[in-house]
């Protein structure tokens, strides 16, 4: 029973000490404006512009349109060095932005208002090593209940 527990113990250190990372950036944002795809850097959470050519390069039902949109710049640093991103902000308004800078653009953009803007089914699946220690931890349980309801017969017992 006490192996049991020890060996348990043992593969959740382990376990989870390798899935600690020093490198780790925040998700990207639950949903973005039309002509944006969520993304994540360094830099934090941002809806980078989904830049496109011809139709074939968009997905879900998307076309590759001519946009008009609101970018602001964001300026970060990695190990690679400093670097800058393109975050679209919105729409833009007659050519206009109340905050930063009016681009026209080729991007991809749902035709039927906003379907496909949310992008929680792009979402890393996070936390599935978890449920995985648990199954770990709970199978160790288990066996160790199961040794302790097997009865031990002594041999002095049986010859009785």
């Amino acid at each position: 029973m006490r192996w049991t527990w020890v060996c348990c113990f043992v593969v959740s250190f382990f376990w989870m000490s390798g899935a600690v990372q020093a490198d780790v950036v925040n998700p990207p944002p639950a949903s973005c404006p039309q002509g944006a795809t969520p993304s994540t850097s360094h830099a934090g959470a941002y809806c980078a512009p989904s830049y496109c050519t011809a139709t074939t390069e968009c997905s879900d039902g998307k076309t590759c349109e001519q946009t008009s949109v609101c970018v602001k710049e964001i300026n970060g640093t990695s190990n690679g060095g400093p670097f800058t991103l393109k975050n679209v902000l919105g729409p833009c308004n007659n050519g206009t932005c109340s905050e930063g800078t009016c681009e026209t653009a080729k991007l991809c953009v749902s035709k039927i208002g906003c379907a496909g803007c949310n992008s929680q089914d792009n979402a890393p699946k996070q936390g599935l090593w978890m449920w995985f220690l648990g199954l770990v931890l709970l199978s160790g349980l288990l066996m160790s209940r199961r040794r302790a309801a097997i009865p031990v017969v002594d041999k002095k017992e049986r010859k009785e």
